[in-house]
Parts: structure tokens; C-alpha cells; sequence
């Protein structure tokens, strides 16, 4: 990764208290679940986003079923979803809350 590059993202994530994570897992093994962890561990605020377990508790935080249904603004959208589905993640993500996800992945 190019310095610029670098710099770029620490800024990002300098400037980002909240963030949501659209996949969001219940279980330890899955990825989503273990960078919801780190990433509370960090300080930042994390939103679990999975219609499947909308009102489930992960890591302390209700999940919700969709973006537009959290009650607090993000500033980064982390999406664990296959490649196919993440470009209508990254379309509701800007217009639920004006941000564009950075990462995205499977899990």
C-alpha cells in the first residue's frame, strides 16, 4: 500500500467514531464477528447490520436489519457480503447515511 494510501485510511479512521458492520455474524469464527470485536476493543463504536438477526444482541449492540434502521449516524460501512450484493450495500449505505463503505468482504 502506497503511503498516500496509507495516510489516507488513518485519517478516515482518525475522523470515524461509528461504524456499521452490514453482514454482521453471532458466531466467534466468523470474520465479521471477529472484526466487530477488535474494533470495539479499538474504541470505535460498532452497529451489527443482518436482516436475518435484526433484535439479536452481538457484542453488546442490538442488531438492526437494515442501514436505514439505525438510530445513530456512521461515519464507515464495513460490509461482509459476497461481491455480487455489495454494490446494493454501497447504494443504501450513501443513502442512509451519506457514507460509502471502504471494505468490503465475505465471511
Amino acid at each position: 500500500m502506497e503511503v498516500s494510501e496509507q495516510q489516507r485510511l488513518k485519517t478516515i479512521l482518525a475522523n470515524t467514531r461509528n461504524i456499521a458492520v452490514v453482514g454482521a455474524s453471532n458466531r466467534p469464527e466468523r470474520a465479521s464477528y471477529q472484526v466487530m470485536e477488535y474494533l470495539k476493543q479499538q474504541g470505535y463504536r460498532v452497529f451489527p447490520v443482518n436482516p436475518q438477526l435484526a433484535g439479536a444482541m452481538i457484542l453488546g449492540e442490538t442488531c438492526v436489519a437494515g442501514l436505514e434502521d439505525l438510530d445513530h449516524p456512521v461515519q464507515l460501512v464495513n460490509v461482509f457480503r459476497r461481491g455480487g450484493i455489495c454494490c446494493r450495500h454501497r447504494q443504501r449505505s450513501y443513502r442512509a447515511s451519506g457514507t460509502v463503505p471502504v471494505a468490503a468482504g465475505r465471511h
